[in-house]
């Protein structure tokens, strides 16, 4: 049986997407709890109002998938909350 070699393209995306995360994502160990903890409320408390507000729609979206509902996204309850367009 021979060996399938991958496409040159199909290589050069996977080279080029770990490119990408090698320079936009970092890590550590955290050695407890309390220390993991910590972690996640510096990583939060850094990120922007976009980035929390992405982050919640993107986890509300893939709690709905993982459900296997495949419905319309729930919405908001009668007013926002007094969000008003800028």
């Amino acid at each position: 049986m021979a060996t399938r070699v991958p496409d040159r393209s199909v290589a050069d995306a996977a080279r080029s997407r770990a490119e990408r995360r090698r320079a936009t994502w970092t890590g550590g160990v955290a050695r407890s709890f309390a220390a993991a903890e910590d972690a996640d409320a510096e990583f939060w408390l850094q990120a922007t109002p976009e980035e929390r507000f992405e982050a919640t729609i993107r986890a509300a979206l893939e709690s709905l998938a993982l459900r296997g509902d495949d419905g319309s996204v729930p919405r908001l309850r009668g007013s926002a909350g007094g969000v008003r367009a800028a």
